[in-house]
């Protein structure tokens, strides 16, 4: 076990040493660098996601039904538990948990969809979102 938590710590240094270098040309502007690696089988991920040029979403009432049926489907159908969650006028915070082949970004992606196909507004959302473990 010793052999393993070292092998992780000199990971961990690895991409301190190198995060400039290898995710400088992949992050866009003024948002903070994502995690490499993750060391944790089910990650309990805080999400936040904006509209684009911070439009009200038009119902509050529709964005939160279609994220709550989307959080239902995705704990019948593949195991991914939502949280709490907050809409406010123009972002949602979110929190999320998946197992160890969780797909946030497709997952993110998914639920702005659907919330996109509730509120009837296409590409309503701003690219990407931001997350924390």
């Amino acid at each position: 076990m010793n052999l393993q938590r070292q092998a992780c710590r000199l990971r961990a240094l690895e991409i301190a040493a190198d995060m400039g270098s290898s995710t400088g040309k992949q992050m866009i502007k003024d948002r903070p660098h994502r995690l490499d690696l993750v060391y944790s089988r089910s990650p309990l991920f805080f999400v936040t996601f904006c509209t684009r040029n911070r439009r009200k979403i038009p119902s509050l009432d529709l964005a939160k039904s279609a994220l709550e049926d989307y959080a239902r489907r995705a704990i019948l159908k593949f195991d991914v538990a939502v949280g709490r969650y907050v809409i406010m006028p123009d972002h949602v915070h979110l929190f999320i948990r998946g197992d160890e082949y969780f797909a946030l970004s497709t997952w993110v992606g998914g639920l702005k969809r659907a919330m996109s196909v509730a509120l009837m507004r296409q590409r309503f959302w701003q690219p990407g979102f931001f997350d924390h473990v």
